[in-house]
Order: C-alpha cells, then structure tokens, then sequence
C-alpha cells in the first residue's frame, strides 16, 4: 500500500514547471485546445495523474509514495474531453504511453517555455482537487438519496409584502411583485422558454444572457411561477448546495425547472451539469435554465471540463434578452398599471391601519373632484427604465413630485417619512426625536446597504453603536421587519438586507454621506472589521455613485485610503464588476491613486492576470501594475529569465501609456521592448520571433501617434513579414497574429495615400478575421469589427463609397454588440466606428443619418474626455469636426460653428506639443472653421482660419512632400 503520509496533491512549484513544458496545450497528440485561455485567464485544463492518485482510479499503483504520485514525473496536462477519454480506456492509454505522449509533448515545447503566475497554478490544484471529488461521488448520484426538502434547494425568489409593511422600497422591489408582470414587451422570450420547456428531452439546458438590470431575474421569477401552478416544482437554485442534495434534486420524480442566477460565478453548476447530463433517460422531465451576462469564455469552459456535458450545453444555442423595450404607447400602459397596482396597495394601507380617509389617496381625491390626476412626461429617456416608471406611478399615488430630475431622491426621501409613521406606531412606549431618529436610521440602512446586508441581530447593533444610530431598544427589530433578509443563517443578509431596489439603496447611501450631521469619519467605522464580501459590495455601492455625482468620489479615497494594502482587492474587484456596465466609475482611478502611494509587488502580480484585455476605467492601473513589476526587473538584470519577462512588461506598458495619451513614454518603452526581443530573437529565433512581431507592430503604432509615419510603415512591414514566415511554418496558430499586423499595416499605408496598398492589406486581414470569427466569434469579434471599420475607410479614400458603407455599418453593429456585453471595452471603439459612418452616410448625402450617428459619438467622448483628457480630447475634437461638417452640410451654420470652433480649439495646443501627429488634423479644423465662418458673413475672420491652414499644408509639403492628409 502507499505511504500515508507525504502531500496529498501536486505543489504548485510542480505546476508551474508542468506548465512552462506545456505550451499552454492540451498534450494529447493533435490536440490543440487552451490549457489557459489567452484572452480571459480562464483555466480550462486539468492536471492528470499517469498512474491513478487513488485506488480503483485507472493505472493506479499501490507501490507510489505520495510523494511520486503527485510529483512532475507522474503528472500530465490535458483538457477535460481527453482527460476523460483517457481515464475512460486504461488498457489502450497504458502507463508506458501516456509517459510517450508527456515527454514528446515536453520536448516540443522545451525551447519556447510559457510562465504561470500564482493564481492560475492555484486555480489548477483547485479543479484536481474538484476532479477527485467528483470521481468519488459521481457513482453515487442515481442511487437512491437521502430525503431532502426541494425547498431547502429551491426558492422562488419572489415573497410576498411583508405583513403590513407598504414602504416605497418594498413596493418598488420586484421580489414583491405589486406590480403585475407584463408579457407583451417579453412575448419572444416567452415563447422560446415554452418551447424549450416543450421539447422532446428528458433533460435539457440552456443559457439566457443580457446585461444587468435586463430583467433576467424577473422574467424567471415569473417563469417559477407560472410552471408550479401547472404541476412542476421549479425554482431558484440556492447557493453552496452539497453534492448529497445536488443528488437529490436531479431525482427529483416531478417535471423539474431549476434556474441558476448568475452562473458565471457559481462554482456549483458543473456539479449540477454533469448529474442532469447522466440521469436516466426514463427519469422526470428536467430543465436548468442558467441566467449569466454574457457568454463569455466560461461558457465553452464548462463544455470542456466534461464530455458528457458538451452535448447537453451544444443542443440549444444561448438566448439572448434585450432590456424590455419601453417606447410607444408601451410605456404609458406599463405606467398605467403601475399606478393600478399602487393604488390598490394603498387602499390596503387604509384597511391596515384604520386612520387613513380615502381623501388623503391623490387619485381617488382627483377622481371625485372631477380633476385628471397629474401625470409625469413619460418622454425623458430616463422613463425608458421599468423601475423609474414604476416610482413615477408610485409618486402619482402618493401625491410626490413627478419631474424626472428629483424623482428618485424624492421617494427615498418618502421612505424616510414611512420610518418616522411607522415606528411610533409599532413602538409608542419609546421615546422618539423625531430628527435625530431619521438622521440615525438613515446612516444605519445606509450602512446595511454598503455592506450588502447584516446577518445578525448583533451586527446591527454594533452597526447602530458605530454609525450614531437610534439607540432605541426596538430600533433591530424594526429594521428587520422593514427589510428582512432572505438567507439562512449563514447568509450575508440572513437577518437585515440592504435597501433596493439598487438605485434607491445608493441614494439613500448618498443622502447619508451628504449629511453635515454625519460624521467625517463615517466610512472608516463601516468598513472597519467588515469581511472581503461585505467591503467589496461597498465600494461597487460607491463607485456606481460616482460616475454621475462628483461628490462621491472623495468618499472611495477616504474608504480606499484607510488600509489600502487590505482594502485594495477589495476595490479591485469592485471595480472589475463595475468594468462590465460602464466606463464611466472612477473607481480604477482612485485605486490606481492610492497604489502609487502604498501598493505593493504583491498586489501587482495578484492584479496582472485579471485586468481585462481592453477597458477604459482601469487604464491607470494597468500602467501601475507594470511599473510596479518592472521594478523586479531592472535593467542591469540580463538573465535568461529577467530580459523575457522585462521585454514582456516594457511592451505591455508601452501600449497602456498610449491608451492614456503618454505618447513620447508610451514609444520610449515599445522602443527599449523591441530592443530587447530583437536579441533575444537572434539567440533563440524559435522562441522568441513571435515576440518581436508583437512589439514591431506596437511600435508601428506608437510611431504613427507621434507623427513619425515613415518609420511606422517599416515596423509594420517587418511585422507582417516575421508573422507570415510563422504561419508558413507554424499554421493557423499564428493567423490572429497576422491578421492583426495586416490591419496596421493597411492603416499604416492609409497614412502615407498608398490607398491601394492600404486596401489589399485591410482586405486580408478582414478575410482572416471572419475565417477566424466563424470558429470562436466572441474571441475575435472585435477585431473583426476593427478591420471592417478601417476597410470602410480604404474604401471610402477610393471612391466606392456604398461598399464603404456597408462595411462601416457592419462594424457599428459588431462593436454594438460588444459594447452592450462590455462598455468599459468597447464603447470609446463604437464612438470611433460611430464616426466614420457619419462621414459614410454624409458622403452620400444621408444628412439627417449621419448626424444622429455625428451627435452620439460626440455625446460619448465628451464624457470620457472630462475625466481623461489626455487620452480621449484627440477623439472629442475628431467627432467635433465632424459634426460640424454634418451641420454644415445641413445648412445649420450657427451650430456647426460651435462645434468646429471647439474642434480646433482642441487641436490648436495638441498641435502645439506633436506637431507631426496633430497639425494635419488642425489645418482641416481650421478649413472647416473658414467655411463656417464664411457662410456666416464673417469675411476677415474665414480668411484668417484658411491663411492658417493653408501655412499648415505649406510647411507640412515642404517637409513630407508624400504625407497624406487625414481621414
């Protein structure tokens, strides 16, 4: 037998050393699936045992100390679908061969190792530890389980009001349901779910995705419902259920809906897969609907973790939900029976309590006095949200202000009245300053709601003791049945949950801080001690507050900057979730702030892996991170492993300084990478070549933001010509590659009126990049999206301008897509792509579109260019001028004026500090500007901007007789 003792799993050191041999590819022979995925960090492999890690287990040998069990010799790296085929066939995939299959695999990549921070080699061990679980438990799961109560499983996510309680916030909370659902707006979904529901399948799943506040939640809340009355036991799936009550739930004799929320970040779903994946066929019909935001490399992920769950998850393609669609006489009915639904809710009240005359009801009030009751404008944009037409019609009812403006903090403040009745009623034998109480139970709910909730009655008093709130014996008890949790006992709001709906919560939360009887240090005395989660929920509170009120974000730095080392992950993750709604929350700044005061290495390489490809609003905290780890690195360090990994870093940080507009840093840096990657190339062509290409192609670009555009063509060039040597040795693994470098070498061409040339490229690369789109299009959308932007631009310098229009328009629609899933991504492209179908559309006279499209993307670079100038006043004056050319167009002098006057203003100083990158830029500005000005009678000051342009173009000529001009 083996020894018992020694370690009971492979060491991280082992898996960094497995991985670095690997390649980050599956070692089955032909197999060319991601252990790690490039794009997300998504751990999608598995570390596999040659001889068996346990007895009964394929190859085991009982002779191994646990020691050589689990050490490098014994270990192989391959993705779920073959780890399974191999553990399934023990006589075909023996011993001897799978040791073939390891060393040839190793020694391919031996020449070319790849790195593993801490996190992945952690998140390896964590899914063998899951795999050996699994395999102890799976032969068990059909036998009979214990009895277990499905509602310990299952909830309907929906209750009830709480016994006579009608606050604004719990009539507003769609748990509650005062509000009938409405199927007209979700009539398509309604029927793809009856369907799916429908179908000839003993077991089936299927992924519905949107963004949050899409309305997921509510629609299978409503789905729960309806499908229990028709016999089946359905429900929400609570969270950390064990593998006995998965069992037991997947037994279930009764039509079964089970609904994941969130199933992104819910480690239990691959457990509940795999049972619906082997349950008899003559079992019970079975359905698991998963609810996520996006597909996203999760998705695919779950499918190669297991074999048999591939097919189940390849039968139905993902449902997409769209936010329901209030326009037209739509809205006006969801208002209508909102305000139905309130009033009844109030006449209740007036059964509930005994003193309210039906004369105090606004509408009933109105109803006998002949007089229409007030009604809002449903037309701001704002009433577009289901949630702001539902406190409109909760306003009308209570007789509250209907301007759009003041709307939500006039019912959070409602909410504040409801206290202030309520509480003397409940409790009439304690004393009540009736200031000073809602003072108090403002910073107290404010609290809960920051914390995401407090789980026990202690917690709430030490909350009251911290915040000065009420010190009255019932206050807890009052809070609890005002807002009760809906945990159990383990649950962070087991016993008080935060204020919702959401943006009542955050404006209950600003109120509080904005109260000068608040005290300064408020903030500390609620994170103080809070747990990860509890802090984590804080600042999304914050940062969310932030993106439309300035005040907010002197509160994050004071949250932030009380113990940044520990809060720091904290705010990270904050500002991660964040990521995926907007681009506007300031959070990743402050963050980015306060780590160049206090942050750490540590911190840095615990941030590296997770920061997003693409993002705006955590630009300053990538360049921190690389700095950071650029200082384990210097440059006396020439090291086999210090110059790789600084060459690495110094290219990284030379496209982040250029998303921040740091253009002469941003060069410095891809200069000193490609510096390094060019001698490295010259000992070790193999491993190191791809890596040149890279940076080439980076410093193509860092060249051209500069002005340097003859330079950029040669880096792009040699580019292009290293990773087409790639492909020809080395297949389809380097196409993205050089597809990328032909779309930078198209535009690079553009630049310097090689519009032919310029084509050709950008058409090849479009050509790669659908090829590639079509077998993992949520990986390269973008760039598809990308090159068909600058295809509608070759076009368009050629002349065929319906081509162009075409092309620019599909790019719109893709970059749509993507910014939906991802603003914080893809929203500054989509305003770039925006921009170019303006000028599309109004080169063929389509005026009246192209300003629609001229309009929104100067509406959105204007946002992000107030908080980050230097990165986004270059794109601002672009759609400037070109809606002041829309304008112009229109014959809508005075506001094209405007607009062009602000374009050129911008370009004026950016001209000033790069005169070769931006003076082409200014002198159209200026052209445009004399037009303007002309139309309008104002001679002297026409000629004057066109004199400006014109000595512009004159000493450009003189200097770079074959520079074009711009776009």
């Amino acid at each position: 037998m083996a020894k018992a003792n020694g370690p009971t799993r492979p060491s991280e050191r082992t898996v960094k050393r497995l991985f670095a041999l690997s390649g980050n590819q599956c070692a089955f022979p032909g197999c060319d699936r991601h252990l790690v995925d490039p794009t997300s960090g998504s751990v999608l492999g598995q570390i596999c045992h040659i001889k068996g890690d346990k007895e009964g287990a394929a190859r085991y040998d009982a002779s191994q100390t646990n020691r050589e069990r689990h050490g490098f010799d014994n270990l192989i790296l391959l993705c779920g679908v073959h780890h399974k085929i191999i553990d399934d066939d023990g006589q075909t995939y023996t011993v001897d061969r799978l040791r073939e299959m390891k060393a040839t695999h190793e020694t391919q990549h031996r020449d070319a190792p790849v790195s593993m921070n801490h996190a992945t080699a952690k998140q390896f061990i964590l899914n063998i530890s899951n795999v050996v679980q699994i395999a102890d438990t799976i032969t068990n799961v059909f036998s009979a389980p214990s009895p277990v109560d499905l509602a310990e499983l299952l909830t309907p996510n929906a209750s009830p009001l709480p016994p006579n309680v009608r606050n604004p916030a719990s009539l507003l909370n769609a748990r509650h349901q005062v509000v009938p659902f409405l199927d007209a707006p979700r009539q398509r979904e309604m029927e793809a779910i009856e369907t799916w529901r429908a179908a000839d399948e003993p077991a089936s799943v299927r992924l519905f995705v949107g963004p949050g506040g899409t309305g997921k939640t509510r629609l299978f809340i409503e789905w729960v419902k309806r499908l229990s009355r028709r016999g089946w036991r359905a429900g929400f799936l609570r969270e950390r259920r064990a593998a006995a009550e998965l069992d037991a739930l997947v037994a279930c004799p009764d039509p079964l809906l089970v609904v994941v929320d969130y199933a992104e970040a819910r480690p239990d779903v691959l457990e509940l897969l795999r049972r619906a994946a082997r349950r008899p066929a003559a079992g019970a019909v079975l359905r698991v609907a998963l609810l996520a935001r996006e597909v996203a490399d999760w998705w695919p992920a779950l499918a190669q973790q297991d074999a048999d769950v591939a097919p189940l998850l390849a039968r139905h393609e993902p449902l997409r939900l769209a936010p329901v669609p209030l326009e037209g006489t739509l809205r006006q009915e969801a208002f209508a029976a909102a305000v139905r639904a309130f009033d009844e809710t109030r006449k209740d009240r007036q059964i509930e309590n005994g003193r309210e005359s039906e004369g105090d009801r606004p509408v009933v009030a109105a109803q006998k006095s002949g007089r229409s009751p007030a009604s809002p404008d449903l037309s701001d944009r704002r009433f577009g949200q289901m949630l702001y037409l539902h406190m409109a019609a909760l306003a009308r009812v209570e007789g509250l202000s209907l301007s759009a403006d003041s709307l939500l903090d006039d019912v959070v403040a409602h909410e504040g009245r409801y206290w202030l009745r309520r509480y003397p009623e409940r409790y009439p034998a304690d004393p009540l300053d009736r200031c000073a109480f809602a003072a108090g139970a403002r910073r107290v709910v404010a609290a809960a709601t920051l914390l995401g909730g407090l789980p026990t009655v202690e917690a709430v008093k030490r909350t009251i003791q911290c915040v000065d709130g009420p010190l009255l014996k019932n206050f807890p008890e009052f809070l609890r049945w005002l807002y009760p949790g809906r945990g159990g006992p383990q649950s962070q709001d087991a016993f008080v949950a935060p204020l919702e709906p959401d943006l009542l919560g955050q404006a209950l939360v600003a109120r509080a801080l904005s109260d000068r009887a608040t005290r300064e240090d408020y903030l500390d005395r609620v994170f103080d001690d809070a747990d990860a989660p509890s802090t984590t929920n804080g600042f999304l509170v914050l940062g969310r507050l932030a993106e439309d009120r300035p005040e907010a974000r002197p509160w994050i730095e004071r949250a932030l900057g009380r113990d940044v080392p520990a809060r720091a992950e904290a705010a990270f993750a904050a500002a991660l979730a964040l990521g995926e709604k907007t681009a506007g929350s300031p959070l990743g700044l402050v963050l980015a702030s306060a780590l160049q005061r206090e942050g750490t290495t540590e911190l840095a390489r615990a941030f590296e892996d997770r920061l997003p490809k693409e993002t705006v609003s955590l630009r300053e905290l990538r360049v921190w991170t690389v700095w950071r780890l650029l200082e384990q690195f210097p440059e006396d360090q020439t090291t086999e492993e210090a110059l790789p990994e600084r060459a690495r870093l110094l290219n990284n940080l030379g496209v982040f300084l250029s998303e921040l507009g740091r253009r002469e840093e941003a060069l410095e840096a891809t200069r000193d990478a490609v510096e390094i990657r060019r001698a490295l190339a010259r000992g070790r062509r193999d491993a190191f070549l791809p890596h040149l290409a890279g940076s080439l192609n980076n410093l193509s670009a860092r060249l051209s933001e500069l002005g340097q555009r003859e330079e950029a063509l040669e880096a792009a060039s040699e580019s292009v010509e290293i990773r087409r040597e790639l492909v020809r040795q080395g297949g389809h693994a380097f196409l993205p590659d050089l597809a990328r470098s032909l779309n930078n070498l198209g535009i690079r061409l553009s630049e310097l009126a090689r519009q032919e040339e310029a084509l050709q490229a950008t058409q090849e690369a479009v050509k790669h990049y659908r090829t590639l789109t079509g077998k993992r299009c949520s990986v390269f959308l973008g760039d598809l999206a990308r090159s068909l932007s600058n295809l509608g631009n070759c076009l368009s310098e050629l002349g065929r301008l319906e081509e162009a229009l075409k092309v620019t328009r599909e790019s719109v629609k893709h970059y749509r897509t993507l910014s939906r899933q991802r603003p914080d991504a893809f929203l500054p492209v989509l305003m770039g792509t925006l921009s170019n179908l303006g000028n599309r559309l109004g080169e063929l006279g389509r005026w009246e579109e192209a300003l629609e499209a001229a309009h929104e993307a100067v509406e959105c670079y204007g946002a992000l260019a107030a908080k980050r100038p230097d990165a986004f006043l270059p794109h601002l004056a672009m759609s400037l001028n070109n809606l002041g050319g829309v304008l112009s167009a229109l014959g809508r002098w005075e506001e094209a004026l405007e607009a062009t006057r602000e374009a050129v203003e911008i370009r004026r100083p950016l001209a000033g500090r790069w005169r070769d990158a931006f003076s082409p830029d200014l002198a159209g500005s200026l052209d445009n500007l004399g037009r303007c000005l002309g139309a309008l009678g104002q001679e002297e000051e026409a000629r004057k901007a066109t004199d400006e342009a014109a000595e512009i173009r004159r000493a450009r000529a003189s200097k770079r007789p074959d520079a074009g001009e711009p776009r």
